[in-house]
């Protein structure tokens, strides 16, 4: 859901709700039909979900009192005592290791079991960016701007509680369209997303939020090594070179406070005369342009 100028609509400046399809961790839908480039993204995503695993049940061992680990490692718990999803293979949970069952004596290394969910949740990502439209349609005004009754996008999208997600914008009425950019994906979404188990879809959330902060983590964070293998791999940068940390920090703080910055800098450098001075040169040029 993203928040734009109605562009269709009889005024632009007008704002309304619009709804996209999803990104994946590939740049395009055609990386997912390359097999050397799906077999690396298969293995970095068992790399993030192997490191996403160990953290959270070192987190709850070492400090039961914080509330925000507890929500995250309630959210990937399940019965089996010790490991965060189900055990890939089948969609019912299977016995614990170590409870007297004849075939589950032993624990199968969390490396191996998350390498099997891996395969599980790329594959349920692949599927999902199939069922989107190219990206020139759903930036194409005439093709993507579809508006529909609320109504109409909830009774199609019934895998979202629309009415309380759309409570969180903190608005006074909710809205009566929704701009759809490519309708068959409600039904094809919410389709795949009903057929899919519940602790795949967990590990497909757990490793599109891994991707989406990675970049913010330190070079030594095992999630931030793992999505960094992936990048370089896709921009042709040599395996073993070094992110250059200050640039990224400094492009990061930039974006967030370089406005506020500059603001001040303009107040420290120019008199207060100069906005004046340069309204009319602006003014003067489109005088002599009409």
């Amino acid at each position: 859901m993203n928040v734009e100028g109605d562009a269709g609509g009889e005024d632009s400046q007008v704002q309304s709700l619009w709804f996209y399809q999803t990104s994946g961790g590939l740049p395009s839908k055609e990386y997912y039909e390359e097999k050397p480039i799906l077999d690396l993204y298969t293995s970095v995503v068992t790399d993030v979900l192997v490191d996403i695993a160990s953290h959270v049940k070192d987190h709850r061992d070492k400090d039961k009192r914080d509330i925000i680990g507890d929500i995250i490692a309630e959210a990937v718990e399940v019965e089996q005592k010790g490991w965060p999803w189900p055990w890939p293979g089948d969609d019912k949970p299977k016995p614990a290791p170590g409870d007297g069952s004849p075939d589950n004596k032993t624990e199968e290394p969390l490396e191996t079991r998350m390498a099997r969910l891996a395969v599980k949740v790329v594959q349920f990502e692949r599927e999902l960016i199939r069922a989107g439209a190219d990206p020139e349609y759903v930036t194409n005004p005439h093709y993507a701007y579809n508006p529909y009754p609320t109504e109409k996008v909830d009774k199609h999208l019934p895998i979202v509680d629309l009415r309380s997600y759309l409570s969180t914008f903190n608005i006074q009425h909710f809205p009566a369209n929704i701009t759809v950019t490519h309708p068959p994906y409600l039904k094809s979404v919410s389709k795949l997303v009903a057929d899919t188990p519940d602790y795949v879809l967990s590990g497909y959330f757990a490793t599109r939020l891994g991707f989406s902060y990675s970049a913010a983590l330190g070079p030594k964070v095992g999630i931030q090594q793992a999505t960094k293998r992936l990048g370089d791999a896709l921009k042709g940068i040599k395996k073993g070179t070094e992110e250059n940390r200050p640039d990224f920090c400094l492009t990061a703080v930039d974006g967030v406070v370089g406005y506020i910055a500059g603001r001040e800098y303009v107040r420290e450098a120019f008199s207060a005369e100069a906005k004046e001075d340069g309204t009319n040169i602006i003014n003067g040029k489109l005088s002599s342009l009409r």
